[in-house]
């Protein structure tokens, strides 16, 4: 199979599973849960936002990541005020639990190293970002799973889940490329 016809499939895809995602979150979860509806989406479109900048992630910034990272910012604040609201009412204290504090800080470390790699314009940098954001994908994605309403929803869930491996797949394939090019690069 040649890069375009992988390209093609990896990216349609992707395509697939996030529009199905959004298919099951509309009709299948927030239908069930419209009180934390709002909660629902902004942690919907943050998951997807960030597994679209570890699929994006290069060695040079572009305005599609800059973008990317500010709303996800956005988004991600919207997502912990409204659990911070609802969380208050019913007399708890907790934002989040602690798969979610791990993503938040996945985050975070992803943008500092987003700015340490306009700094060293490396592969280690653009590989180290992409690890970040992947890493922010994982523990969102386990953070999102431990929901039984998720769970019980495979309209939502299979392609919640298939995003993920998707994600985890292309920094795999990204490592494998890297290394492969390191080994051609001495050798030779």
């Amino acid at each position: 199979m040649n890069k375009s016809t992988h390209n093609f499939l990896f990216s349609g895809l992707l395509g697939i599973s996030i529009v199905l995602l959004l298919v099951g979150l509309f009709f299948s979860i927030v239908p069930q849960y419209p009180e934390r509806s709002s909660s629902m989406i902004a942690g919907t479109i943050v998951y997807i936002g960030l597994a679209l900048l570890a699929f994006s992630a290069k060695k040079h910034s572009t305005l599609s990541s800059k973008f990317l990272i500010l709303s996800g910012l956005g988004l991600a604040g919207i997502h912990i005020y409204t659990e911070i609201q609802l969380l208050t009412s019913i007399g708890l204290f907790a934002i989040t639990n602690m798969l979610g504090y791990t993503a938040l800080i996945s985050i975070g470390l992803a943008i500092g190293v987003k700015v340490l790699n306009k700094i060293s314009k490396t592969s280690l940098g653009s590989l180290s970002l992409n690890g970040f954001l992947t890493a922010g994908v994982a523990f969102t994605y386990w953070h999102v799973a431990s929901i039984n309403i998720v769970r019980e929803s495979l309209l939502f869930f299979i392609p919640f889940s298939i995003l993920f491996f998707l994600t985890v797949g292309q920094f795999i394939y990204k490592i494998l490329k890297e290394r492969n090019h390191t080994y051609i690069s001495v050798n030779s």
